[in-house]
């Protein structure tokens, strides 16, 4: 669980939805944009598609990080287990990833680049007030970030009555945690690098797959991470410990 709410916090949607949300009404926008009947009724086509693909993966991602999570809360299940439960959801994603590309290089081959311009201009004007929104919500991850941090080492350190173990539990958290606010970093900058490419007439499907994974390759970094983590914290509670760490844990993420 854990597992799932660090992704959540630093990676948020990871690019699943970028054009969409750096368009915003992006099928309002194409329509006062294309004047051309039959171009326009195909871009419409291809938004409507790719907003399928992604509702139809936010329906399967429920189920795969639920399985992750399962498994995460299990002291039986090893590391090796829990890494090949969460690369399930790691290779749908890469799946949604692949077929988005396609989308967005048919999108940009039926447009010019003139239009695409006026495109993103319309709707830079007419959506100020959700980018301004965006930006505070970001603005305040790390804050969430901080305090989810915090909670969380509490929940962990207080069901470990030997203080022994409790300090290598918590050495091993604050090198995670530092992990993560790395992590962060380089997800803010990808982040960038994939908004710019998106907007971009000319981009190359090696460019986007590029750009995307490496947004890729960090997830899976930090979901190693958490493995060991979580090896640590099994390594150093005795089952009481471990299943009154996760009870509390799911209350946690109930809040």
């Amino acid at each position: 669980m854990l597992l799932g709410l660090l992704c959540a916090l630093i990676f948020g949607a990871g690019g699943e939805a970028e054009f969409i949300s750096a368009v915003p009404n992006l099928d309002t926008e194409v329509k006062q944009t294309i004047e051309d009947k039959e171009r326009r009724t195909y871009l419409l086509e291809l938004v409507d598609s790719y907003e399928g693909a992604i509702k139809q993966f936010s329906k399967d991602k429920e189920q795969l990080q639920m399985e992750v999570n399962k498994a995460s809360g299990d002291r039986t299940v090893s590391s090796e287990n829990l890494l090949r439960q969460y690369d399930k959801y790691h290779q749908a994603r890469r799946r949604l990833i692949a077929s988005l590309i396609d989308y967005r290089l048919m999108f940009q081959e039926q447009i010019t680049e003139q239009e695409l311009m006026l495109l993103i201009e319309n709707a830079i004007v007419s959506s100020e007030k959700d980018r301004l929104e965006a930006q505070k919500l970001e603005e305040k991850t790390e804050d969430e970030l901080n305090r989810a941090f915090s909670e969380i080492h509490d929940i962990i350190i207080r069901n470990i009555q030997d203080p022994v173990k409790s300090e290598a539990v918590t050495n091993s958290f604050y090198i995670f945690e530092q992990s993560m606010y790395t992590y962060l970093d380089i997800a803010r900058d990808t982040k960038a690098d994939r908004v710019a490419l998106l907007l971009n007439k000319t981009a190359t499907r090696e460019e986007l797959e590029g750009v995307y994974e490496q947004s890729n390759q960090v997830r899976y970094r930090a979901a190693s991470d958490f493995a060991v983590l979580r090896d640590r914290v099994i390594e150093n509670t005795t089952e009481k410990e471990w299943k009154d760490i996760n009870k509390e844990l799911k209350a946690f993420f109930k809040k």
